[in-house]
């Protein structure tokens, strides 16, 4: 969780996707670089509310280092109208 976990698990393991917290500051997604244009990320509810959602306290930005995983976050984000940021062409 955050930019410091996410730039050290891309130099260890491809990260499919980013989910931000809706409530995350604009320089929580510059802090992760070039990442944030490479991978597609999805925003969605508050830091608590996404830190509830992977077991913390509050979190503005999560990896996910799980390709299917990504990829169903993704598909379900296009459905439900949940706002997609950088994606790859």
């Amino acid at each position: 969780m955050g930019a410091d976990a996410i730039r050290s698990a891309a130099n260890k393991r491809p990260v499919y996707a980013i989910v931000a917290a809706r409530d995350a500051s604009s320089n929580a997604l510059a802090r992760i670089g070039q990442l944030a244009w490479e991978v597609p990320s999805v925003r969605v509810g508050t830091r608590e509310e996404l830190g509830q959602a992977v077991g913390r306290g509050v979190a503005a930005l999560v990896g996910v280092t799980d390709r299917e995983l990504a990829a169903r976050i993704v598909e379900l984000s296009e459905t439900d109208g949940t706002e997609q940021e950088h994606t790859r062409d």
